[in-house]
């Protein structure tokens, strides 16, 4: 499995998960994803759930067709929607054993190899956004100082 890593302020690394793209005449379109990430904050906050190429998904916060604003690509609630405008299904992440790897069977399916590679780059691209505009702890601290200058009146 390929790893999705990206990078804090200081140079090191930060995992944010694994995926795997599987495509053949015996087993069809397989899709492997393991993240340590929570992502329940992108669910409606039930413990609802649906089959999404075979895995149990909770239900994305925002219903069918929800994006997120700064990151490309939909959540679908679909049991066979893999994809969605050349970008993975965001559903996946909502997976409830994704900390442990799930695997997504989307039955047969025609893919090309640089079809496979644009999904698998956009979707760690789609992780990378993510994380930095939902994820990322942002710590700012700020220094305030005030200086009294006296003036003299003539």
């Amino acid at each position: 499995m390929e790893s999705i890593t990206t990078k804090k302020s200081d140079g090191s690394k930060i995992d944010l998960g694994k995926i795997n793209i599987h495509v053949s005449s015996e087993r069809g379109l397989q899709i492997t994803l393991q993240s340590n990430r929570n992502f329940r904050f992108l669910t409606d906050e039930s413990d609802k759930t649906f089959k999404l190429g075979g895995i149990d998904c909770f239900v994305p916060r925002g219903g069918n067709g929800y994006q997120l604003p700064g990151v490309a690509g939909y959540f679908r609630v679909e049991k066979e929607s893999f994809q969605v405008e050349n970008y993975l299904n965001l559903t996946m992440l909502l997976a409830k054993d994704i900390n442990k790897g799930v695997t997504f069977n989307f039955g047969i399916f025609p893919l090309s190899e640089d079809k496979v590679n644009e999904l698998a780059a956009n979707f760690k691209h789609q992780i990378k956004m993510l994380w930095a505009t939902y994820m990322r702890e942002i710590n700012v601290s700020m220094a305030f100082t005030a200086t009294i200058v006296e003036t003299e009146e003539v």
